[in-house]
């Protein structure tokens, strides 16, 4: 596919290239717990909390909330 980065990043998810969620090999989390932790997290859960409850990263525990990550889960 010839054309910008965009476009192509834009037919990477349409084509089903770009690996996403659960797919991925090093995913921790699934669909159902992106849902939890940000439950929590509107809650006021502190990022410690649920770092260590979901197994993850402080930084994973930041991104899935503010959908910096998980973007795909509604």
């Amino acid at each position: 596919f010839v054309g910008t980065y965009k476009d192509n990043s834009a037919d990477a998810i349409e084509t089903g290239h770009q690996i996403r969620g659960v797919n991925h090999y090093r995913a921790k989390l699934n669909d159902v717990s992106v849902a939890e932790l940000r439950r929590r997290a509107a809650a006021g859960e502190s990022t410690k909390s649920l770092a260590e409850s979901f197994g993850i990263s402080n930084s994973v525990a930041r991104a899935a909330p503010s959908r910096r990550t998980w973007k795909h889960i509604a």
